[in-house]
């Protein structure tokens, strides 16, 4: 059995599972906490599992990582500090590791305003956990900055469909290859709650999901608009909004909320 511990310890250190070596890379939320990806492998710890190799954290449960450093965890633990172990995994125990209500630690940074925003502004939503957010979200064509354009928080939820490669038959970066490959601007791609309101957005806006995106249409035409809808499509998008809503014809807006 400790042989077992040592080579999940040992996996978890390697660089297959950044995420454990850097706080800052959080799993987004799957869409159902069950759900595995044809990208996930599965490692079972049968007595314990320790985050980040010293954080203090023993676990029993399975451990879900992904080829691109993301985890999912699923089983109970004891000993957890927030404090310290800020890269704790999405699931825990079944109560989540958010803050913002129902007994959940805090995330003792600027996550717990963000999740109170959610709570009293975005009704509509599910209430993200700590585990939500992410600082270092990107996928080919676009870096973080560009996918948080316009946010006043260095924390945001960025869904997969947003992050995963133009290999993919779905999401943003297939969206720019199904339209000529040469990136474009984004007008709007994460919002929090406050910033949603400021701008006038729907109460449930998948901005602020972390799965829809503004792009901008630099004619503000018909046209160009047009080619940009029907290459959303081509992309698996899950809605396209039609030009008598806010976007117009001066972006194209886009979401993947069923993906």
């Amino acid at each position: 059995m400790a042989t077992r511990v040592w080579l999940l310890i040992a996996l978890l250190v390697s660089g297959s599972a950044a995420c454990f070596d850097n706080a800052e890379i959080t799993r987004p939320p799957l869409s159902n906490p069950g759900e595995l990806t044809s990208a996930h492998t599965t490692v079972t710890c049968d007595s314990g599992w320790v985050e980040n190799g010293s954080g203090g954290s023993i676990c029993n449960g399975t451990v879900e990582m992904c080829s691109d450093g993301w985890y999912n965890f699923h089983g109970t633990c004891e000993g957890y500090d927030p404090g310290v172990d800020p890269c704790f995994p999405y699931e825990c125990g079944g109560g989540g590791t958010g803050g913002g209500g129902g007994g959940a630690p805090a995330c003792n940074d600027e996550r717990d305003t963000m999740i109170g925003e959610y709570n009293s502004m975005a009704p509509g939503l599910p209430t993200p956990s700590c585990g939500s957010f992410t600082r270092t979200s990107s996928n080919p064509y676009y870096g973080y900055s560009q996918l948080t354009v316009n946010s006043p928080h260095s924390w945001a939820i960025i869904r997969s469909p947003l992050q995963i490669g133009s290999n993919a038959t779905y999401g943003l970066a297939r969206w720019i290859v199904e339209i000529d490959g040469v990136p474009r601007t984004l007008n709007s791609v994460y919002r929090c709650p406050h910033k949603n309101a400021q701008v006038g957005g729907a109460p449930s806006s998948r901005h602020m999901a972390g799965d829809a995106v503004d792009l901008d249409v630099s004619s503000d035409g018909y046209d160009e608009w047009k080619v940009y809808a029907d290459a959303a499509w081509r992309a698996g998008a899950s809605y396209v909004e039609p030009t008598n809503l806010p976007c117009g014809t001066n972006c194209t807006h886009a979401d993947w909320r069923n993906r």
